[in-house]
């Protein structure tokens, strides 16, 4: 892939800018919780919970759903947070092809999670929108995301999500758009860099 011809790159953040560490596997309680206060005689179990179950059930309730999984995940990354490891090839890419393409921030993390980090990682003015899972009335793989990020009458090839889970690629598939897994962004990003240097 060449990214020369990608004019917006939206990047995910845990996992592809930086790893958080965060001990995810209760979470799933949570969101199990949800499901069962929304639909009391439904019979979710651990193995369906996903981020596509929270869409469906999204879709069905609404705001109302969506609140209660936005506070979830930003009480459970507040209080489970321990520390975080930045990816540091992708940032040295961030910073230094700054100037040949539009960033862009799309990730499920809540934004008090990821802000003092962007800030620390002197990221934070360096992405266009920052589109965070409290902001939007869906999170990934729905691309509603996307609809903030899109600049109207743009070509939709022109984009590129790079992430680095199934959820990142379904969202860019839903939104119509390239993916790209943050393993082969750092190789080919990584011979460019090198070539003008």
């Amino acid at each position: 892939m060449n990214l020369n011809l990608k004019k917006y790159l939206i990047f995910d953040f845990d996992g592809t800018i930086d790893d958080l560490i965060i001990n995810w596997k209760d979470i799933r309680k949570g969101y199990l919780k949800i499901a069962h206060e929304l639909e009391p005689t439904s019979v979710y179990h651990s193995e369906q919970v996903s981020y596509q179950m929270q869409v469906d059930l999204i879709n069905k309730y609404g705001n109302i759903a969506n609140q209660k999984f936005i506070e979830l995940s930003r009480e459970y990354e507040k209080n489970n947070f321990k520390n975080h490891q930045p990816i540091l090839p992708v940032i040295n890419f961030l910073q230094q092809q700054k100037n040949k393409h539009i960033y862009y921030l799309w990730t499920s993390n809540d934004r008090q999670t990821i802000q003092p980090i962007l800030e620390e990682l002197k990221l934070i003015t360096i992405f266009s929108k920052i589109i965070s899972r409290d902001i939007v009335s869906s999170p990934k793989p729905s691309p509603a995301g996307f609809e903030q990020i899109y600049t109207p009458n743009s070509d939709l090839k022109e984009y590129l999500l790079i992430g680095d889970s199934n959820n990142d690629r379904l969202a860019a598939a839903n939104a119509k758009i390239d993916f790209l897994h943050v393993k082969d962004f750092i190789q080919i990003s990584s011979s460019s860099l090198t070539k003008f240097q």
